[in-house]
């Protein structure tokens, strides 16, 4: 059969198939029939090209969200309030890693034990752990948090939980105990932050060069040299015991009177004890002077200079009760004592 015989178009197309896949030995194939077959079919042809990277410069990251960080938090003394109006400080680490020092008063009434108001100071002394701007403690009877909620801004919670009190009681059964339970919350404001340390600053050698031109430079105000420095002072009484303090920022208050002392009770069957008072105030410092009384105990304060304060303490007739384990249960002791004390400013 001779390639001339294919007329249509799919022929025509096994016949160039057969040219593109067999030796040419079909010699009866005239060069004008080739030249009609290939006129009639133009083969599509494929270009493979090799793939060629290009360098460049890779595209830019995705830049990740700048996680929000918790405001930075003052250290140094707190001051504020609670919901029932009562004072409230707390101290915090140079740090701002630890809280210390929570002072905390409240008012209640126990009518049950013939008390229509009282008063209670809670000092807890810490420290406990800041941790991502909140703290907490529980103590059982008492429990508070905190939060700051920036640089000089703080608020949280208090609770007291079957906290007892014993009062006494002029007959049989002698004594009337009564248990608090009472939640709130409270407000504070950063105050006073802790001196920084003085490096003092080397004396200038002299040297024979010319002098250079000074610039004069604005001469701080010293306050005279009795004005308390604002902040937490601190100190020890005449029997070795802690004491503390703290002055306002205009150096014109005292606030958060706390002192400690021993004393022994042979009446009452007590060889030795500790009783630590805190007097929150706040109180006027008046010619760098200051005092209070009252209930049976007093003290006085003077600011010998800046940084350096001293003072006398008296409990007159002081009454503690203390718990006996039998009848009647507890025991009445009237404490007289007097001494002194000193104390350094921040």
């Amino acid at each position: 059969m001779s390639l001339h015989s294919f007329n249509r178009r799919g022929a025509t197309l096994i016949a160039v198939a057969l040219m593109l896949t067999l030796p040419i030995v079909l010699s009866p194939i005239t060069s004008q029939a080739v030249s009609l077959v290939l006129a009639d079919f133009t083969p599509t042809v494929y270009v493979y090209l090799p793939v060629i990277e290009k360098e460049g410069s890779p595209p830019p990251p995705t830049a990740s969200p700048t996680p929000t960080r918790p405001p930075s938090i003052m250290p140094g003394r707190w001051i504020g309030a609670t919901s029932r109006g009562q004072p409230l400080l707390l101290d915090v680490s140079s740090d701002s890693a630890q809280w210390s020092n929570f002072v905390l008063t409240t008012d209640f009434a126990a009518p049950s034990c013939g008390v229509s108001y009282s008063e209670l100071t809670q000092t807890t002394a810490g420290p406990g752990n800041i941790t991502s701007n909140q703290f907490s403690f529980s103590g059982g009877v008492f429990s508070f948090t905190g939060r700051f909620n920036s640089a000089t801004t703080a608020s949280g919670t208090y609770t007291f939980s079957n906290y007892p009190f014993v009062y006494p009681l002029p007959g049989p059964p002698y004594v009337c105990v009564f248990y608090l339970t009472q939640s709130g919350t409270w407000t504070a404001n950063w105050q006073s932050t802790p001196a920084p340390t003085h490096t003092p600053t080397p004396s200038a050698t002299s040297a024979t060069t010319a002098t250079p031109t000074q610039t004069p430079t604005a001469t701080p105000t010293i306050p005279p040299a009795s004005t308390p420095v604002p902040g937490h002072w601190a100190g020890t009484t005449s029997r070795g015991r802690s004491m503390s303090f703290d002055v306002s920022l205009n150096s014109t208050q005292w606030m958060s009177f706390t002192l400690s002392t021993d004393f022994s009770a042979p009446s009452c069957g007590v060889g030795s004890s500790d009783l630590t008072v805190t007097r929150p105030g706040p109180g006027s410092i008046t010619n760098n002077q200051f005092s209070s009384s009252g209930g049976g105990y007093a003290f006085t304060g003077q600011f010998n200079s800046a940084t350096a304060a001293s003072g006398t303490y008296a409990f007159d007739n002081f009454q503690i009760v203390i718990g006996l384990p039998y009848p009647p249960y507890v025991c009445f002791y009237y404490l007289t004592q007097s001494g002194a004390w000193t104390a350094g400013g921040p």
